[in-house]
């Protein structure tokens, strides 16, 4: 798939249920609405640049959890879109690759430029305690399971 396809598929995304999840979550409406705009951008990102590791803000990273928390709908989403799943990986805050690949994020998400040069910053738009690596992840085996099952 093509980076137009992928964006394409990622704009055409049905994402309206997250900012309703996140305002349920106490989140204001308007906030929640660019959260989930970030997020749209983070998984274009993604897309166009596959082999770099970026770094969700605090906020990217909620709409991202509350993605999640819908698997079917996560599943779905990120193998129209992406054609495997967003690999979310924690456990790596504080680490040398963690701050590189936050340094890199900054310089590739359409909304870098409102991260603050700290990644530990006590800031919304600062570094989230985890990142998408990229490559197979664990996921890969559930794609091939699930296409046996059928």
């Amino acid at each position: 798939m093509d980076i137009l396809s992928k964006v394409q598929a990622i704009n055409a995304m049905n994402l309206d249920i997250l900012v309703d999840d996140l305002v349920r979550g106490g989140i204001p409406k308007e906030e929640a609405a660019v959260a989930v705009e970030r997020y749209r951008s983070f998984l274009t990102a993604v897309a166009a640049y596959p082999t770099e590791t970026l770094v969700p803000s605090k906020l990217v990273d909620k709409v991202w959890h509350a993605h999640m928390l819908r698997p079917r709908v996560y599943f779905e989403d990120c193998m129209v879109a992406l054609g495997q799943i967003v690999d979310h990986t924690p456990g790596v805050y504080g680490t040398p690759a963690y701050e590189a690949a936050y340094a890199m994020t900054r310089k590739l998400v359409s909304y870098g430029h409102t991260m603050p040069v700290d990644p530990y910053a006590d800031h919304p738009m600062a570094g989230a305690e985890c990142f998408r690596e990229p490559g197979e992840g664990d996921e890969w085996p559930l794609v091939r399971s699930r296409a046996s099952a059928a």
